[in-house]
């Protein structure tokens, strides 16, 4: 078995689904990386295109308008010849170069599909070399597998973005020039490349223990009979999936920060987000198999993302690019063309400004760190908010509520919409409320939505330097082992050392022998010397353990108690042997648990408490076996050098609640 697979849903149209790539680079798990096409790349032939290339005013006719009209949040319908110009015509020499690798190339669909794949090829892979350790080079691999088509434009033909313009400055000619290309036969949706370049069969997801799927782009690869869905899907496969990690979604109880639509510029509703958008079928299709399964979904919603942008005055008319350079140095994200790509574009993007939010750098952290948790035995995600995720496989509707229906889920929505005219709206506003007014009569025609259940996280962006951290719970992922024992016996100490190396945490429970009372002991019942009665045991303090001892031995053991008494930690002897005990046995326990497992990083964790004192003792004073005798024998300096006694605490209850307050496990067990 390999150890553990990354899919990324591969987004290449903003910097930050490369910043994930880099994140992934540093986890040391393999990545396989998933391109997906937008949707003006259909190869399927549609009404508006023909041989010859259509006239730019047929793109702007009615008839193109009025499926915006009558598809509201459905996008809009074209084909790359009404998005861009001429290669020839574009401003930067990289782009240009890009397409003249690929001139042979007659159909603008094939011919913008290869460019595509051979830039983000030749950037993640840049990417993921850069970044990640050098110990990794021969243990961990990367993969680049064919996707799907998108199934909706959100944007309209002229806002859409072009990648290639986007990313191109950030490549020299001469490296265009040396580029992998991929022919069109090759773009085959399900074929998989290795890190050279060539066609790869090596990957078997059966393989993987583990298996780790972001949201940060699209799901177009997911479609029922494609080779990517089919193996996911396979029972084995599904099995091993530990987590989805889902970047979109809107909070249905907090006023929206996504636009709704834009009449000509942007056909989409504002708790419809990007990736799920981009192919509603698929998504659902997804959404489904992961409640099928049972499979943990976190999701970062579109409010919690911080925005990086700074300003250099007051007004704030000015950008600076302090706030996007911090964040790259405190997050590690520190590679030179990595650098030079998020500089390329936050900087010289054409067009508008985009906005410096590093959505899926955010998944793919929360995804690290959970991945720590699953195979290390790290802290897990936490606290989460246990949330419903409504979606639609028409419209591409993701919204997240902690209302358990679609119907109170929409209202809660729809009460943090302001929909209400005001004669100071500038039109702007106007056409905002607008989109508002018609989303929300849309969404109250639709029939109940499916939902998939989902752990909503929660960040901090450490704002004085941008480190982002995902919150992670005191908990841990090991199991609990509450281990009852007697340290006096050598198999007890045994059992502890055989937990040392179990990878579990053990919660070690003491229970003090009933000579080591701290009061007046139970009345004795019907017995003259010291028994409790028949069957019942017997009752006495230390100094009677001390008595059956032979002269030599109690000198040790009453050599041990003394500093207790003369550092007046203890009244008396009863009281310093109560002590002694105390920290011997931890100390003894500490150091079984230690050497048993000498490497930290593998060893759980150990938590000691001293439960209460026992009721009676099973033997004669003198015939059992006393801790604190065998210490001294050994010589206690050997076992505790000037340790501190434990804390204790007057009850088990209280300890053990305050316990669950602060380490929550998953899985408990008992031994005693």
């Amino acid at each position: 078995f390999k150890r553990h697979l990354i899919v990324s849903t591969g987004d290449i149209s903003d910097v930050d689904g490369f910043l994930a790539v880099a994140e992934y680079a540093k986890s040391g798990a393999d990545v396989l990386f998933v391109m997906n096409y937008p949707a003006y790349l259909d190869t399927a032939p549609t009404e508006s295109s023909s041989e010859s290339k259509p006239d730019k005013a047929e793109a702007e006719s009615g008839e193109r308008d009025d499926y915006e009209k009558k598809n509201p949040g459905l996008g809009f319908k074209f084909q790359p010849h009404y998005a861009f110009e001429d290669p020839e015509s574009k401003v930067t020499a990289q782009y240009k170069a890009l397409f003249e690798v690929h001139k042979d190339v007659t159909d603008v669909n094939d011919r913008m599909r290869e460019v595509m794949t051979a830039m983000a090829f030749h950037i993640v892979r840049k990417v993921w070399n850069e970044v990640r350790p050098w110990q990794s080079y021969f243990t961990n691999s990367f993969y680049f597998a064919i996707g799907g088509v998108n199934s909706i434009n959100p944007f309209s033909e002229k806002s859409v973005k072009d990648e290639v313009l986007l990313f191109s400055p950030a490549l020299t000619t001469q490296e265009i020039s040396k580029m992998r290309r991929f022919r069109s036969e090759e773009l085959k949706e399900g074929n998989i490349f290795g890190e050279d370049g060539m066609p790869s069969s090596s990957l078997d997801f059966k393989s993987y223990q583990n298996i780790f799927i972001d949201f940060n782009g699209s799901m177009a690869f997911f479609t029922e009979g494609t080779p990517l869905h089919d193996q996911l899907t396979d029972e084995d496969v599904a099995a091993k999936i530990r987590g989805v990690y889902i970047m979109g979604g809107v909070e249905a109880d907090s006023p929206p920060k996504t636009m709704p639509a834009i009449p000509g510029v942007l056909n989409r509703f504002s708790c419809a987000t990007m990736n799920q958008l981009y192919h509603p079928a698929n998504t659902a299709s997804f959404f489904a198999f992961v409640e099928k399964h049972e499979i943990p979904a976190y999701v970062v919603t579109n409010n919690v993302v911080a925005d990086l942008t700074t300003w250099s005055d007051p007004e704030h008319k000015v950008k600076t690019y302090d706030g996007i350079d911090k964040f790259l140095a405190s997050n590690g994200l520190t590679g030179p063309f990595l650098q030079h790509l998020a500089r390329t574009y936050y900087e010289t993007a054409v067009g508008s400004a985009p906005p410096r939010k590093p959505f899926d750098y955010y998944t793919a952290l929360a995804l690290c760190a959970d991945m720590d948790a699953v195979v290390r035995g790290g802290r897990p995600l936490g606290p989460v908010t246990p949330k419903w995720l409504f979606y639609s496989g028409v419209k591409g509707v993701a919204l997240v509520s902690k209302q358990p229906s679609w119907e109170s889920a929409r209202e809660s929505y729809a009460a943090g919409i302001d929909t209400t005219p005001s004669k100071n709206d500038i039109p702007f506003i106007k056409q905002k409320k607008l989109s508002f007014i018609t989303e929300l009569e849309e969404l109250k025609g639709m029939a109940t939505l499916c939902h998939v259940h989902v752990q909503q996280l929660h960040f901090e962006l450490h704002i004085a330097i941008n480190k982002l951290e995902v919150e992670r719970s005191e908990q841990r992922s090991r199991p609990l082992v509450i281990y009852s024992c007697d340290l006096a016996r050598p198999d007890a100490l045994m059992a502890l050392a055989h937990y040392a190396r179990s990878n579990v945490d053990v919660f070690l429970v003491l229970s003090f022998p009933a000579y080591l009372y701290d009061k007046d002991p139970t009345p004795r019942d019907n017995d003259p010397k010291c028994g409790r009665g028949e069957g019942k045991g017997y009752n006495y303090g230390y100094e009677k353990v001390l008595e059956a001892m032979d002269k030599s031995l109690r000198n040790k053991v009453e050599s041990l108690l003394k500093p207790y008494i003369d550092s007046n930690r203890a009244k008396d002897k009863q009281h310093a042997a109560r002590i002694a005990f105390a920290e011997h046995a931890w100390a003894l326990a500490v150091r079984v648990w230690q050497e048993a497992e000498p490497e930290a990083s593998r060893r759980g964790r150990l938590l000691f408490y001293f439960g209460a004192t026992c009721e009676a003792v099973g033997w004669e004073a003198g015939q059992g076996v006393d801790l604190l005798a065998q210490m001294a024998e050994l010589g206690s300096d050997r076992v505790i050098p000037d340790k501190q006694a434990p804390r204790q605490a007057d009850t088990e209850d209280r300890v053990l609640d305050e316990l669950g307050n602060k380490v929550d496990y998953k899985r408990v067990r008992f031994c005693g």
